[in-house]
């Protein structure tokens, strides 16, 4: 359920100007392929980028299905598996999720299939293991993996004392502190049919950022219930939140659900401050919780 679809999110004012103001810190910012999409990182901390990218890296290796070796990859190949706390962590955080939107948002769903829920994924933390009893199902964390991952880096970084970083995953965004001591970081909102036209700009400090959508690739998003492509109403849903996993499951499940039920759900769970933009084919729709 990766969100390799269209870039949602058109990052403004990030080239780094050299010829700033001494009191505009100069940005520096790192372009890599990663978690199979580009990822930016932009921050005025030279080593913090450093240190986020590796941090990617290692959390990548561990949740990837694509790589021998990893995590999830030898789970779904053996069945029962000895895994790292972060693999059991981020389980645990999909199963919360699925919880919450009654299905909506899945790890095993998969193209062709129906979801039989995550009751067979089992989870013995004593032992740090855990195993798939239903032999149908698999697990597939890219409809959480990068949002967890931009989490995990974005703690790491505060710890070490960073203030001030924007993280770009494919469309997956972290707006951490401010730009600059006056200027929050500014996200601007790509219009779902017009590629350069921008619909609304948003600034945010702390905050995370996440669309979903399929008009570019109509069989990105598998709706659980049915294992087939979802048929929304919705042409892309824009979610803000204060972290980057919960941003990452909604923005799918609100997609999967269309625009009733995803305004049920994002209402109903709005003591968790999140803001969304809905865009159908008729109308724009604003929920501003936070």
């Amino acid at each position: 359920m990766r969100k390799n679809i269209w870039i949602s999110f058109i990052l403004l004012l990030l080239a780094i100007n050299c010829f700033a103001q001494t009191e505009e810190p100069t940005l520096y910012r790192q372009r890599e392929m990663m978690l199979g999409t580009f990822v930016e990182i932009v921050s005025p901390d030279k080593n913090a980028i450093k240190t986020a990218f590796s941090e990617i890296k290692r959390l990548e290796d561990i949740t990837t299905k694509f790589k021998e070796g990893a995590d999830i990859y030898e789970l779904n190949k053996k069945r029962s598996l000895k895994v790292q706390p972060e693999t059991i962590e981020i389980i645990e955080k999909a199963k919360y999720f699925y919880d919450l939107t009654n299905g909506a948002f899945d790890i095993t769903a998969e193209l062709g299939k129906k979801s039989r829920g995550l009751s067979a994924i089992i989870i013995d933390k004593q032992n740090q293991t855990v195993t798939l009893k239903d032999p149908n199902i698999n697990i597939d964390l890219g409809g959480i993996g990068d949002g967890y991952i931009l989490d995990k880096v974005v703690a790491l970084v505060k710890k070490q004392g960073v203030s001030s970083m924007l993280i770009n995953a494919g469309g997956d965004i972290y707006c951490l502190g401010k730009k600059s001591k006056d200027k929050p970081w500014e996200i601007g909102i790509q219009n779902p049919y017009i590629e350069k036209d921008v619909l609304k700009i948003i600034s945010l400090e702390n905050k995370a950022i996440t669309t979903s959508g399929t008009y570019q690739q109509p069989k990105h998003i598998i709706n659980p219930k049915t294992g087939k492509p979802a048929q929304s109403n919705i042409v892309s849903v824009s979610i803000i939140t204060n972290d980057c996993i919960t941003a990452d499951a909604l923005a799918t499940a609100a997609f999967v659900l269309g625009k009733d039920k995803a305004l049920k759900m994002i209402s109903a769970i709005g003591g968790k401050k999140i803001d969304a933009y809905i865009y159908t084919k008729k109308d724009i729709i604003k929920i501003m919780n936070g």
